[in-house]
């Protein structure tokens, strides 16, 4: 399973736990030389942040994740950030 939540992360499963994970693209290497990660230039990246038991955790996490990385200041401004975050999720489970 998948769920692209938004730009930044995505949840995935297995047979034993929900990964919450950040997207991003492997670059080439400085040198030019065909290593590991220079060979999938351009490719999907995605970087593990958190493992969860049920996909409620997982959504929860993402939610708490966001909002500690927000920039936002003060309790309006973060609960404007939260509904924003919310509907984010709402939108990427949508059937």
């Amino acid at each position: 399973m998948r769920i692209d939540i938004n730009e930044t992360y995505v949840i995935t499963s297995d047979a034993d736990n929900y990964t919450v994970s950040t997207k991003g693209v492997y670059k080439s290497d400085q040198k030019g030389t065909d290593t590991k990660e220079g060979a999938k230039a351009g490719d999907e990246l995605l970087k593990a942040v958190g493992y969860v038991h049920t996909l409620e955790q997982a959504f929860r996490f993402c939610l708490q994740r966001q909002i500690r990385e927000s920039p936002a200041v003060g309790f309006k401004a973060v609960m404007e950030e939260v509904k924003r975050i919310e509907e984010e999720i709402k939108l990427a489970i949508a059937i």
